[in-house]
């Protein structure tokens, strides 16, 4: 695990959060107190509410206007019914649309999501990768062959 650099303004950030959360009868948990919690942000705090509810706040330092965040995904693989889809990689990403996010995910697992693309994004970064930007087109559309065979052409396809 990669030792987190110590910054006094989250830290003061965080101690203030605690203290109004407690101050108003939430039990606070803070994950880098406890071994048996983790989190790849900075860090985070555990919440439960007097009425038994329960939250996350994630705390971390992110580059302002580096990425998108997404509001809302859904998965699956479909069978699909072209022939010329033979001998591409259909399985080299994974496409969720964020409308499907926004309707059929909790806001929990929405937050877990976003989690899960923070810790790509960091890895990403830390590999000095490039975040891409995908077009994305259905496989069932009139045009997908015409564009099956520009990816082909171009060395893109298989």
């Amino acid at each position: 695990m990669k030792i987190k650099k110590h910054n006094e303004d989250i830290e003061l950030l965080i101690d203030l959060l605690v203290g109004a959360l407690q101050e108003e009868g939430y039990e606070v948990t803070r994950f880098s107190e406890t071994r048996t919690l983790y989190t790849s942000a900075y860090d985070a705090l555990e919440v439960l509410a007097p009425d038994g509810s329960y939250f996350m706040v994630d705390i971390d330092e992110k580059p302002v206007n580096k990425r998108k965040h997404i509001e809302g995904v859904s998965g699956g693989t479909e069978e699909v019914n072209m022939t010329n889809l033979k001998g591409g990689n259909l399985d080299k990403f994974t496409v969720l649309k964020n409308d499907d996010i926004a309707k059929y995910l909790s806001p929990l697992a929405k937050h877990r999501l976003q989690q899960l693309l923070d810790v790509i994004y960091r890895c990403r970064t830390n590999d000095n990768k490039l975040l891409n930007t995908y077009l994305v087109i259905n496989t069932d559309e009139p045009y997908a062959d015409e564009v099956i065979e520009i990816l082909k052409k171009n060395g893109h396809w298989g």
